[in-house]
């Protein structure tokens, strides 16, 4: 494993993050939300490691095929088609990272605040929305989880 390679969501991973699925523990599965075919790999890997997750987690989602290489010169490519301009691919990123991160830690309990969430249009929704996945994510991570998916969030949306 390369650590400044960049890692994706495999057909599988993305699978886990929908359905549960496979049943992946907590730890794992955060870490499977943070791989987003964008950052490499030895940043997640210090984002995960503010976690309490340790570098042994990404190798067994490699081998578990959670998670796969960005094929070579497709780093960074993971936009959604349908949309155009830096803008659009962040707000993207950051209402995936949100649903993602938030249904991971409330489950079901997330359903209201994943309306909400769909209901943005913008950078600036997302932004206003920001203190209330922060509240609701609290409820169900650990302050380092919620520290580190916020910086994350906050990156995105700045």
């Amino acid at each position: 494993m390369d650590a400044n390679l960049t890692y994706q969501k495999s057909a599988k991973g993305l699978d886990e993050i929908r359905s549960r699925r496979y049943r992946l523990p907590k730890r794992p599965r955060v870490l499977l939300i943070l791989v987003d075919g964008r950052t490499p790999l030895d940043l997640v890997l210090s984002q995960a490691r503010a976690l309490g997750i340790e570098d042994s987690t990404v190798y067994e989602l490699i081998s578990a095929g959670f998670i796969e290489p960005v094929p070579s010169g497709m780093a960074g490519t993971e936009a959604d088609p349908a949309m155009n301009g830096d803008a659009a691919e962040r707000f993207a990123r950051a209402q995936r990272l949100m649903n993602d991160s938030i249904v991971n830690a409330l489950g079901f309990r997330a359903l209201f605040f994943t309306l909400r969430l769909e209901r943005c249009a913008t950078l600036a929704d997302l932004q206003a929305l920001l203190p209330e996945y922060q509240k609701a994510l609290s409820r169900g991570g650990d302050s380092a989880e919620v520290g580190v998916l916020t910086s994350r969030l906050r990156a995105l949306l700045n």
